[in-house]
């Protein structure tokens, strides 16, 4: 099958809201964050603030929560000055809750770091 679709607007049948995702799920949040906690660009989803809690950990509190604090996390950060060496994690002690994460930024030696950028996206069912 060939072609072309060229919408606007793409709604359910009624025209009153978002069309139905038919056995595949969206991104419920979504961002980019500095050093400093504070968000990069115009395109994220669904976050209302950021919190530059300590080194390279940040809480990301969401517009609207949800169901209950069982969603899906994905986080990444880009180091400068290691390219590829660090990774972004939840730590044991933070429980996420149904409308915030607490995301902590390691460089390859354990050692907490500060991100220019650190991304993250969350996917599950809002309340």
């Amino acid at each position: 099958m060939t072609g072309e679709v060229r919408v606007t607007t793409l709604s359910d049948a009624a025209g009153t809201g978002p069309a139905t995702l038919t056995g595949q799920e969206g991104a419920k949040v979504r961002g980019m964050a500095n050093t400093s906690a504070s968000l990069l660009g115009a395109s994220s989803l669904n976050i209302s603030s950021l919190t530059d809690l300590a080194t390279g950990y940040i809480q990301w509190s969401m517009t609207s929560a949800f169901v209950d604090r069982y969603y899906t996390i994905a986080g990444i950060p880009r180091s400068v000055s290691t390219p590829g060496a660090n990774f972004t994690t939840i730590r044991n002690s933070d429980t996420p809750t149904a409308s915030s994460v607490k995301t902590q930024n390691y460089s390859w030696d354990g050692n907490t770091v500060d991100c220019p950028e650190t991304g993250l996206a969350a996917f599950g069912d809002l309340a």
